[in-house]
């Protein structure tokens, strides 16, 4: 659980950090939007893991755009 003295941080598209991250298992919370739009090719977000991080979904959020918003927690 995060802490009241640490703040929160924010981490948008970078692969190898979130990843470091995850398998050190100080996240305790993951956001994803899913945009409506297809490109085709994109980075991959998060790498192959070692150990799978068990999340439970915790909500799912939907935008007037169309952007559906989905929270895991531990």
């Amino acid at each position: 659980m995060v802490s009241a003295t640490i703040p929160q941080h924010h981490l948008y598209g970078h692969g190898q950090l979130s990843h470091q991250l995850l398998q050190s298992g100080v996240v305790d919370e993951v956001r994803i939007g899913i945009f409506p739009l297809v490109l085709g090719r994109g980075r991959p977000v998060f790498l192959a893991a070692q150990s799978p991080v068990a999340m439970k979904l915790v909500d799912i959020r939907k935008s007037q755009t169309g952007v559906v918003h989905l929270i895991y927690g531990k």
